[in-house]
């Protein structure tokens, strides 16, 4: 607000400004369009998650798939996974967990386009992190029990997942 009255500019207004944007606005979008403006969202929104979720989600996956090396229990993973993208999720969007709450609200992407945004970030995130801790542990036990293991941590993953993100809004 500064910056604008500070520059006390007047600007002309094209005379058919609106039409414009409106006719641009009822065009079908041409599917790469559409790819791009998903992928600029989900860039911008990456840099909006709390920067310490990254390292902390990450180290716990680690202290998981240690104690499961430890145990001998690669079975451990199946508790973690899910508690882990649920943790993540649960701060994911909110006024008092989103420093750019203000900016989000001004800008033309609605809320819940922003939500899904970084609901995909983040359970990619998530299940970026269960995947590589399983081709650890494929080095310690059996090929066979990895895919018991991937299928079996998936459902519970998302539902939990979907859970938190709904218990947080």
């Amino acid at each position: 607000a500064d910056e604008i009255i500070a520059s006390d500019s007047a600007e002309r207004i094209p005379v058919h400004l609106a039409e414009r944007v409106l006719e641009q606005l009822h065009q079908p979008a041409a599917p790469t369009l559409v790819f791009r403006r998903v992928f600029q969202l989900l860039r911008s929104q990456v840099l909006l998650v709390q920067r310490e979720m990254w390292p902390a989600t990450a180290s716990v996956m680690a202290l998981g798939v240690v104690v499961a090396f430890i145990s001998r229990h690669a079975e451990f993973i199946y508790f973690i996974a899910p508690l882990i993208a649920v943790a993540s999720l649960s701060v994911l969007f909110g006024p008092e967990h989103d420093p750019a709450h203000e900016l989000a609200l001004s800008t033309a992407t609605s809320a819940w386009k922003l939500l899904l945004a970084r609901l995909s970030i983040v359970s990619a995130y998530n299940l970026f992190l269960t995947l590589a801790a399983l081709s650890i542990l494929i080095i310690i036990f059996p090929p066979a029990l990895l895919g018991t293991l991937a299928l079996g941590l998936l459902a519970p993953m998302m539902f939990l997942s979907m859970l938190a993100l709904l218990l947080s809004i």
